[in-house]
């Protein structure tokens, strides 16, 4: 994603650190909706 389109969807201040954390966060979060998928996929 270009760097214009990226600014554009910026809303607050955040350490580089916080960033992070949300992207880690976030990955944790779709990891388990994936799991709760393919467990609910293997129950059929």
């Amino acid at each position: 994603m270009p760097v214009g389109q990226i600014v554009g969807r910026m809303n607050q201040e955040m350490s580089s650190a916080d960033v992070v954390y949300q992207f880690i966060d976030e990955f944790i979060e779709t990891v388990e909706r994936l799991q709760q998928t393919l467990e609910a996929a293997n129950a059929k």
